[in-house]
């Protein structure tokens, strides 16, 4: 029973680190959109680039 346990949570585990390496990218994509856009005020670029990282 301990090696069912040990394979489930390693499974969870994995599952965790990719999900949580997924929203980083897209955190730090949608950060450097919105960072590039600040300088001419084009809010509609950055709502595009947010479209193309995947957010919405």
């Amino acid at each position: 029973m301990s090696k069912k346990r040990t394979l489930v949570e390693k499974i969870v585990y994995g599952i965790f680190l990719f999900l949580f390496k997924k929203a980083s990218v897209l955190k730090k994509c949608a950060t450097e959109a919105l960072m590039k856009d600040l300088s001419d005020l084009n809010i509609f670029n950055g709502l595009l680039k947010f479209r193309d990282c995947g957010i919405m």
